[in-house]
């Protein structure tokens, strides 16, 4: 007759107590060695490494949901302070805005702003009022 042992399971012992779930995952082989790579840059191993970076990811998420952007909103921000550092002019039209590159012959009409000058955004159908007299 056989006797069945009760009590602990065979094998290591958990290195993790409660409150830890192992989940089973699966990469391509690109994805694990990027995570290797970084796992080791990080002294930590492939799933510490992998949970803190589902850790980051949930706090991007929440920071992008707080603040109602999207990356497209972050990148486009990104976009116009790069053509403003480089020298570049908006000129807002109402098929959206136009910029110029530094050294451009863009006409200015005497009196005319640029949203940089003024700091608000100026437009070209306000300019055209402007010229014509209108409010």
């Amino acid at each position: 007759m056989a006797t069945t042992r009760r009590g602990r399971k065979p094998g290591r012992p958990r290195k993790y107590g409660q409150g830890r779930i192992n989940a089973t995952v699966r990469f391509t082989p690109e994805r694990y060695a990027g995570l290797k790579a970084s796992a080791d840059a990080n002294g930590r191993s492939v799933s510490e490494e992998v949970e803190a970076q589902v850790e980051r990811a949930a706090q991007y998420d929440g920071i992008l949901a707080a603040m109602g952007k999207s990356f497209e909103d972050i990148k486009r921000g990104n976009l116009e302070a790069a053509l403003r550092a480089e020298g570049y002019t908006p000129v807002h039209s109402p098929a959206g805005e136009i910029w110029f590159p530094p050294g451009s012959p863009v006409e200015r009409s005497p009196g005319f702003i640029t949203e940089d000058e003024s700091g608000q955004p100026v437009s070209i159908t306000d300019e055209l009022r402007k010229r014509h007299g209108q409010k």
